[in-house]
């Protein structure tokens, strides 16, 4: 069976399409992620043109610059990435296989 038509992805309920980031890397810790400062991240979209080694390293002093609370920092970068991610990037993420993502270096590892 081939690969399938844009069509019949388009209508996959994705709902139902579990994270790759592991649900007990994101289980300590009573601080929501906030909206307010989701504005703030830099934007990875994935472009041949982009560095993804600078976006980490942006993300990551942005947010570590931001009062995160009692929640570990390493929750809330996995947290917040999702929403710094866009297009192919963003594609990228919700395509790896469900909890392979368990730690930030993880994501360093598979992004670099």
């Amino acid at each position: 069976m081939g690969d399938p038509t844009l069509k019949e992805f388009v209508a996959k309920d994705f709902s139902k399409r579990p994270l790759c980031i592991s649900s007990e890397a994101l289980d300590d810790g009573d601080d929501p992620l906030k909206p307010s400062l989701i504005q703030y991240l830099p934007i990875f979209e994935g472009f041949e043109t982009e560095n993804p080694r600078l976006f980490l390293t942006e993300f990551y002093t942005t947010y570590n610059s931001m009062n995160h609370g009692t929640t570990p920092l390493e929750q809330l970068l996995l947290k917040a990435l999702p929403f710094s991610l866009k297009g192919e990037a963003r594609d990228w993420l919700t395509h790896l296989l469900r909890g392979s993502i368990n730690t930030w270096v993880d994501i360093k590892k598979r992004l670099l």
